[in-house]
């Protein structure tokens, strides 16, 4: 199963979509059908990873000698999708169809070019065709020409073997300190709900609730997000999306900085509530902003929990119950060391911790976002809140949910 190895860019969220959608790929395609060249479009929240239709990512495969050693993603928000929203919002939509169009993984890319019968399609369906089609030759000069081209140079300088056996202790790595950091907030679990107040559409709104619960134990961190019924609104949300911004919120307050993004980042077990829910929405539910409604309630659930006194492990004052973990930097084949909060390197006998809680600004100026996969095998209700829209995190008892998705390694 596809993994990440390594991501760059300035949308943390795109995590989840780059997985989802290279994952949603390799459980249709016929692997051994594949070739040089061969690209894929989705655009789907649903069956294709995606954020939501205007995020349109392309991923291609890179070989190496003949070998699929893994995939390149790259992701833009177009100008346009179609359908009754300019820019690939629909606040007037009622169902899915009228948001414009979608892309299921779709093979559209074929010896590195944008095939001229899609390229026909796309351009007769959207407002503006021109800067679409330049978005996508753009993207597929991302993967082809510069992320295929730096992992082969690397496999060419340190060989194949190497490489993977590489990616294997920096994974290690990655895990072994999030665990760490997880082992220090107190086992427990925990419960947020939040109120969703606007729909797009004219009328009395409506109040949409949505549950985070986080369950600590030990090293180990589980998070279920539950909500009412989907609605005939673009505020409803997809797995992928809720994944993302909880992904967001963790990267920024626990991890964000200071050591390897791969796919051991991530001890940790997403599971998102009933189809036909708003944070689990189906067709013919509308979804073109499922990642900035609903998905933001996500981010905003996972950074109350995980910021409440009882799951930090401070008094209300703010001083904390126990030391908090410091924070680290890695080379691939180096032991962990503790660093400052700057970044440099401490002194063989760390002086006093800091904080791992400070998140290093970061920028959201762009929505282009770039990240290399492997194939390579490797090792209850909670009260509710006096004013609709806040967020007070209450212990519960652990919640049940019927779907579950995991980040996993393969091996």
């Amino acid at each position: 199963m596809p993994e990440q190895l390594g991501f760059s860019g300035y949308v943390l969220m795109h995590l989840a979509s780059s997985l989802g959608g290279v994952r949603a790929i390799t459980d249709i395609v016929d692997m051994d059908a594949l070739r040089p060249g061969d690209g894929f479009l989705t655009n789907d929240p649903r069956y294709g990873g995606a954020m939501h239709q205007a995020d349109v990512a392309l991923i291609t495969p890179t070989f190496y000698r003949d070998e699929l050693v893994g995939w390149s993603f790259s992701n833009m928000h177009v100008l346009d999708i179609g359908g009754v929203g300019v820019s690939g919002f629909a606040p007037g939509a009622h169902d899915v169809y009228e948001e414009g169009l979608r892309f299921p993984p779709v093979k559209v890319i074929r010896d590195g070019r944008l095939d001229r019968e899609w390229e026909r399609f796309i351009a007769a369906n959207v407002r503006t065709p021109d800067p679409v089609l330049n978005d996508i030759r753009g993207m597929i000069a991302a993967n082809t020409g510069v992320a295929a081209e730096r992992l082969v140079a690397i496999i060419d300088e340190f060989g194949l073997d190497i490489y993977r056996e590489l990616t294997v202790v920096n994974k290690a790595l990655s895990e072994q300190v999030m665990r760490q950091r997880v082992e220090r907030m107190p086992d427990g679990v925990y419960r947020v709900t939040d109120w969703h107040e606007f729909d797009g559409h004219d009328g009395p709104d409506r109040l949409l609730e949505v549950t985070g619960t986080m369950t600590v134990s030990g090293s180990d961190l589980r998070f279920a997000f539950t909500g009412t019924s989907q609605v005939d609104a673009f505020v409803n949300s997809a797995p992928s999306a809720m994944e993302a911004n909880f992904m967001d919120s963790v990267m920024t307050s626990m991890v964000y900085g200071d050591f390897p993004v791969n796919a051991d980042l991530w001890p940790v077990t997403i599971s998102v509530g009933e189809p036909g829910t708003v944070v689990n929405s189906t067709d013919p539910a509308p979804c073109s902003n499922a990642h900035a409604e609903i998905g933001t309630r996500a981010c905003k659930i996972t950074r109350a929990v995980r910021r409440s006194p009882s799951a930090t492990g401070r008094t209300p004052t703010g001083r904390p119950r126990r030391p908090a973990a410091a924070s680290v930097r890695s080379r691939p084949t180096s032991r962990w060391t503790p660093s400052s909060p700057c970044g440099a390197r401490s002194s063989p006998t760390p002086a006093a911790p800091a904080t791992t809680a400070a998140a290093r600004a970061w920028s959201r100026r762009g929505s282009c976002a770039t990240a290399t996969l492997s194939t390579a095998p490797a090792s209850t209700a909670a009260p509710r809140c006096p004013r609709a829209g806040s967020a007070a995190a209450t212990p519960a008892p652990p919640a049940t949910t019927a779907r579950s998705t995991s980040t996993t390694r393969s091996g």
